[in-house]
């Protein structure tokens, strides 16, 4: 159980020498009297109001408010969305392209690859597809964010979709700049 509330008091228990603290918390007694008297963990930290919306989690709510106006799959669109405005997977310099026999409309329905469809292709009397594939948006970096982030509010706007407003973005994807710096700096100090 976790629970927010103030410092109220401290003392020091001279026999023992422990801290005895008067926490008033935001929380009906009855939820915590069962504690009393028995062993807890506590992790006392300067409350923090909950984040406002990330970049990232706001891609996602513009492409659920898209899929509702399309009647279409939020897969769907999310796939969309990184195909037309994200960034292409590369490895060793190199586009990444997957050849498959699964149908365009079951693959743009996925949700861990994110693809476009490139062609069709018969081997034999198969119908072979092809497939660029597209990173997920949680590994872009800040100018990829914005890129990703403008082009979807774009496509909301135009299906008459209210949007944040232009300070509310920028305010989103610097808190996501920082958040995309500290996790670098923390990257580069772990090697």
């Amino acid at each position: 159980m976790k629970i927010s509330g103030k410092l109220a008091g401290l003392a020091i228990d001279f026999e023992s020498r422990q801290a005895l603290l008067t926490i008033a918390a935001r929380i009906d007694p009855e939820r915590i009297r069962k504690y009393s008297g028995t062993e807890i963990d506590i992790e006392i930290a300067a409350h923090k109001e909950k984040r406002s919306l990330s970049a990232n989690a706001y891609f996602h709510v513009l492409c659920g408010k898209i899929s509702q106006a399309v009647k279409r799959s939020q897969s769907y669109v999310k796939n969309q969305m990184i195909a037309g405005y994200g960034q292409p997977e590369i490895i060793d310099g190199e586009l990444v392209y997957i050849k498959t026999q699964i149908p365009v409309d079951q693959m743009m329905e996925q949700e861990s690859l994110h693809c476009q469809h490139c062609g069709t292709e018969m081997q034999g009397s198969m119908a072979v597809q092809w497939y660029r594939v597209y990173r997920g948006s949680h590994t872009y970096d800040t100018t990829e964010m914005a890129m990703l982030i403008d082009g979807t509010i774009g496509e909301a706007q135009a299906l008459g979709i209210e949007t944040l407003t232009p300070e509310q973005i920028d305010r989103m994807l610097a808190a996501y700049h920082r958040n995309y710096e500290k996790k670098q700096k923390e990257g580069k100090e772990e090697t």
